[in-house]
């Protein structure tokens, strides 16, 4: 007999099956089973299910296997709250690079101060080019001046890419800020 969380632990699997998460992103995706993919009715059926962000949170930090981790990610991003913030730091610092890649985009999403600390750690810190820019950007989201000083430092980076990221996120925090 399945218990009611595993009920709907699957109904979220199944729920996340719905979408590949490799074309999440993708602003022409590819067709699914004939039609387009709309990603706010997909989003807002995961909405619907009872107790999805606590599931979530619990894949993240068990790291099933079951999932793409780095969809979970993206997904609390979009469906999480202040609840998620420690899951999704915490995802931070996994070996995987599309996670943290994910967790980055995620906490600026929710824009959660608590989450500019450790993303000034990865801004720094990361060998994934990826996942410092998404750092740089959600920095630049949340906008809290205490990631000054990790931005500035950053608009040395050697990736064009994350000094470019960099840039505009600074361009933001003092827009907000003026």
């Amino acid at each position: 007999m399945q218990t009611t969380d595993g009920r709907t632990e699957q109904k979220i699997l199944e729920w996340l099956e719905q979408v590949p998460f490799a074309h999440m992103d993708n602003p022409h995706p590819p067709l699914a089973m004939g039609s387009a993919i709309d990603y706010e009715v997909w989003l807002r059926s995961g909405r619907q299910i009872d107790g999805i962000e606590v599931i979530l949170q619990k894949f993240l930090r068990t790291r099933d296997s079951r999932i793409d981790l780095a969809q979970v990610a993206y997904v609390l991003g979009w469906l999480g709250s202040s609840q998620s913030v420690p899951a999704l730091i915490n995802a931070l610092y996994l070996n995987n690079s599309r996670v943290r890649t994910e967790a980055a985009a995620s906490l600026g999403r929710l824009g959660d101060i608590k989450a500019v600390e450790p993303l000034c750690q990865r801004l720094i810190h990361d060998n994934d080019h990826n996942v410092r820019a998404n750092a740089a950007v959600a920095l630049g989201m949340i906008g809290d001046l205490k990631s000054e000083p990790c931005l500035r430092s950053a608009l040395n980076d050697e990736n064009e890419f994350v000094t470019r990221l960099t840039r505009e996120a600074l361009d933001h925090l003092h827009k907000k800020h003026d």
